[in-house]
């Protein structure tokens, strides 16, 4: 009698891989819970989900967005959210085919940077950039002034403010940078107007270049909580200090000069980061707290570690290109770090969750500039819209029009497996797990043998189309929109090898979370 033939396929269960991208670590000893590919995914309620789609807020505005404000007043019936172009400032508060220009620049102007003051007198937006200088506008009134040199109210003295290129608070003061030099200028507490005191910061920048962003950084050094103001060169040097006022001895100390390396065009260099400030360099992004521990960088310094090889590879080719910026998006807990892009390419962003820590990629989400107003990511386009971040399409006109409407495209590759063993493999069947609102994604699923890292092909038709259709699915057994459902349909793939990734592409205008693969495989010999 012949004994039976011994079972040799092996279960097993491939999570959606929550620790995101990894383009750093050893493609044979890289954790499972990462990916080697990770397009348009963000963390879900249980797993991953496609991001955000985006929806016309403005149109007709003729000319690439370059700068978007929030105004977040005291009264929030005079909530305003604005955007610059070169040659105008338009309210965008209200969504519309016309929006209203309310400040026409003298010169065509550049990038433009934007913080809110608070004085006894008003509340105050304050605006500058690289061309057009230094722009106020206060609550009370609603007026948008023009600041020029001189003593009269609404004017600033000693420094020129046509010179004023980004403005900063710190400790109820403000700060600007002034275009082209090591120098920044300061105004008295509380006002936003007066005489305005010059301080160079060139003596402290040992590798020279000029001053090219202030920040504010709240931080507990040891003896309680406390603001330090940050300045950030443009061959990567930062100073800090902490203090009141920097013309009163004692009052005014320097805690530190570093060197982060260098760093890319533009002053939109850092964001906040969990109580640390996150900043944009030549290397990766570089948590503030790390550059002050006194002890060599590493790549661990780095909260982009997993991904350096992707920073290093864009910022190689286009550092001192326009369009680089940190840009939080409140719904997701997301940080965008815009790339510029070339005319060839689609638009790329790198994308920190800083629910774990983890990167992935952005891809066709057309993002110039961007601003979080009343909750809720807002950005300028290159060709002249203001869209919001939301929903489960693309491109969904201002109105809800769907005509135009573009599914969410997402690609995930996990970490390679190796199943235990040396062997070959030959995979049976494979079951992707999302949970869905009854209706299915398309998808399709692939498998990449032995470090093969060729995207999966896009779904065409899908056994994930949407099945679930009144009058077409069979009573009893669809689950239609409003129930929570973990759904997938079995698939084969093709190949073997002894490493194996499953790649799953999937195309939604739905919200829905891939949660993992079952998956079925046999084992061979070494060879």
């Amino acid at each position: 009698m012949r004994r039976p033939r011994p079972n040799i396929q092996q279960p097993a269960i491939i999570p959606a891989p929550l620790g995101g991208l990894n383009t750093t670590d050893s493609l044979m000893a890289m954790p499972p819970t990462d990916a080697v590919k990770l397009v348009n995914m963000v963390i879900g309620a249980n797993g991953l989900r496609p991001r955000n789609g985006y929806q016309e807020h403005c149109t007709g505005i003729g000319a690439p967005i370059l700068s978007m404000m929030q105004y977040e007043a005291a009264n929030p019936v005079n909530n305003k959210m604005f955007a610059a172009t070169a040659n105008d400032i338009f309210d965008v508060s209200a969504s519309s085919g016309a929006p209203g220009s309310v400040v026409n620049f003298p010169s065509a102007g550049g990038l433009g940077e934007s913080i809110i003051a608070v004085t006894g007198a008003d509340r105050y937006l304050l605006y500058c950039d690289e061309q057009n200088g230094y722009y106020t506008r206060a609550e009370s009134s609603g007026t948008w002034t023009k600041v020029t040199l001189g003593g009269g109210a609404a004017q600033v003295s000693g420094v020129d403010p046509a010179t004023f290129v980004q403005p900063c608070e710190f400790k109820g003061r403000i700060w600007f940078v002034v275009k082209g030099t090591t120098k920044a200028a300061y105004l008295a507490p509380n006002a936003v107007y007066g005489a305005a005191t010059a301080y160079d910061f060139g003596s402290q920048f040992k590798r020279g270049g000029a001053l090219a962003a202030l920040y504010s950084w709240t931080r507990d050094g040891g003896a309680g909580m406390d603001d330090m103001l940050v300045a950030i060169s443009t061959a990567g040097e930062i100073v800090i200090y902490q203090g009141t006022d920097p013309s009163t001895y004692g009052a005014w100390d320097r805690k530190g000069r570093y060197y982060a390396g260098p760093v890319p065009a533009g002053r939109r260099l850092a964001a906040d980061y969990g109580g640390d400030l996150l900043i944009n360099t030549a290397a990766g992004a570089l948590p503030l707290v790390a550059l002050m521990t006194g002890g060599p960088l590493t790549a661990d310094s780095y909260a982009s570690r997993k991904v350096r090889k992707l920073f290093a590879s864009y910022m190689a080719d286009r550092r001192l290109n326009d369009g680089w910026s940190m840009l939080p998006v409140g719904q997701d807990n997301l940080i965008l770090v815009t790339v510029p892009k070339l005319a060839s390419e689609d638009y790329f962003q790198l994308v920190l969750s800083m629910d774990r820590a983890s990167w992935s990629t952005f891809e066709s989400l057309p993002v110039s500039c961007g601003t979080t107003w009343q909750g809720v990511f807002y950005f300028g386009t290159p060709d002249g819209r203001v869209c919001k971040y939301t929903g489960d399409a693309d491109n969904v006109g201002r109105t809800g029009d769907t005509s135009a409407a573009l599914e969410v495209k997402a690609l995930v590759i996990p970490a390679f497996n190796d199943g235990g063993s040396a062997e070959r493999k030959q995979i049976q069947y494979v079951r992707p797990l999302f949970q869905s609102y009854g209706l299915l994604p398309r998808y399709a699923v692939e498998a990449r043998w032995d470090f093969d890292l060729s995207d999966i092909t896009p779904p065409v038709a899908g056994p994930g189309g949407n099945t679930n259709v009144w009058d077409t699915a069979t009573w009893d057994a669809a689950v239609f929109q409003g129930d929570t459902v973990v759904v997938g349909d079995p698939v084969g793939v093709i190949g073997m090898g002894t490493h194996f990734s499953l790649g799953l592409a999937c195309a939604s205008r739905q919200r829905v979370e891939f949660i993992g693969f079952h998956v079925a495989f046999e084992v061979g010999g070494i060879l």
